[in-house]
This record gives structure tokens, C-alpha cells and sequence, in this order.
């Protein structure tokens, strides 16, 4: 791997870790539902910002995006649409067990199953090779969330 796409791992790591802690503290002031408007409030206008940079200086990119955005298929329209709906729905659950589980062992069970689920997912809809390695793996990530857990 190279070091630059090594040094991309630093944020996307932190921005999965770190997080859940601020989720914690939310939890104590907010339901639910506020967390998750706080929180896409907050996202949003910096997205806005992000959009209004564009407008301004990058015009040829908002209609590229437009472009592409139309030619998309109508099946990845809809999965899009699903993942959204599955998205906010993931989100009331998680703040809900947050509100009663440890952050390292739900960030465990949620990373480790996840891994499971991506390995799953990628074998069997999009043909992505699974070695014997792989599957051990797999099985070393599960005895990994028992122990957290557990001991």
C-alpha cells in the first residue's frame, strides 16, 4: 500500500471512532429524533457550503453532476433510496443502545458484525473472492467481540 493512501486511513478511521463518544454525551441532553436532526442540521450546512463553493467557482461540476445524477439506473435510484430510509432507521437504534451499552462494545459487535456482513454481501452479490483466509477471519473477528464483550 502505498504511504499516501495509508495516510487516508488516519481520518476515515477517527471519523468512525470518535463519534460515538459525542453520540454518548448527546444522548443526555436529546431524544432520538433530535440527535439525528442536530446532527444532519450540522452536516448540512456544511454540505451548503460546500454546494455554494461550487455554484460560485465550479459551475461546470454542477451541471457534470446533474448529468450523471440523470443517467443513473432506476434500480440504483431505489437502492439509494433504501439505504437513506435504512440509514435513519439505524440511527434511532444506535443512539437507542447507546443509551445503555458501553461504546467499546458496541462499536465491537457493530464493526465486527458489519465486517461479517460486507464479507457476506460482497461473495454472493457482487462476486468478490472469499479465501479460506478470509472465512478465518471472519471467525477470528467473532471470538474477538466475544472476548470484548465477554471478558
Amino acid at each position: 500500500m502505498l504511504t499516501e493512501q495509508a495516510l487516508y486511513f488516519i481520518p476515515v478511521v477517527l471519523s468512525y471512532a470518535l463519534p460515538t463518544f459525542i453520540f454518548k454525551d448527546l444522548t443526555k441532553y436529546f431524544n432520538n429524533y433530535e440527535i439525528i436532526v442536530f446532527y444532519h442540521l450540522l452536516y448540512h450546512i456544511f454540505i451548503l457550503g460546500a454546494i455554494l463553493l461550487l455554484i460560485f467557482y465550479k459551475k461546470g461540476a454542477i451541471s457534470k453532476f446533474i448529468t450523471n445524477t440523470g443517467s443513473l439506473p432506476n434500480k440504483l435510484k431505489f437502492l439509494m433510496i433504501g439505504i437513506i430510509i435504512l440509514g435513519l432507521i439505524s440511527q434511532f437504534a444506535y443512539f437507542q443502545i447507546l443509551r445503555t451499552v458501553d461504546v467499546n462494545s458496541l462499536l465491537a459487535i457493530v464493526r465486527g458484525a458489519s465486517t461479517v456482513v460486507v464479507m457476506v454481501v460482497g461473495y454472493f452479490i457482487y462476486k468478490e473472492n472469499l479465501t479460506i483466509l478470509k472465512i478465518l477471519g471472519i471467525f477470528l473477528v467473532m471470538a474477538g467481540i466475544l472476548m470484548i464483550n465477554h471478558f
